[in-house]
């Protein structure tokens, strides 16, 4: 088995709405040299929190760095890996 091959995360990310933030969540992405396929990101009916979607291909050890990183961001309040909730598409 091969851990250090590129595959598809969805990485959802809730933090306090602030201007930069978003900004930051990009930035961390950007130094582990990650596109992301697509990221959405949508606030709370108060505009108190958001929630970002990320998808982007990666190995699991970049994966674990990039949750890690996020985690540490001020004012992030989760951090989740949704890559192991997908069902296989494969048969």
């Amino acid at each position: 088995m091969i851990t250090d091959a590129s595959k598809p995360r969805t990485i959802v990310v809730r933090y306090e709405h602030e201007i930069d933030a978003l900004d930051r969540v990009a930035s961390i992405l950007r130094r582990q040299r990650v596109r992301a396929e697509a990221f959405t990101a949508v606030a709370s009916h108060d505009r108190a929190t958001v929630q970002a979607t990320i998808m982007f291909d990666s190995s699991d050890k970049t994966a674990a760095r990039i949750v890690s990183l996020l985690g540490k961001q001020v004012g992030v309040l989760a951090v989740e890996d949704w890559t192991s909730m997908a069902s296989p598409l494969e048969e």
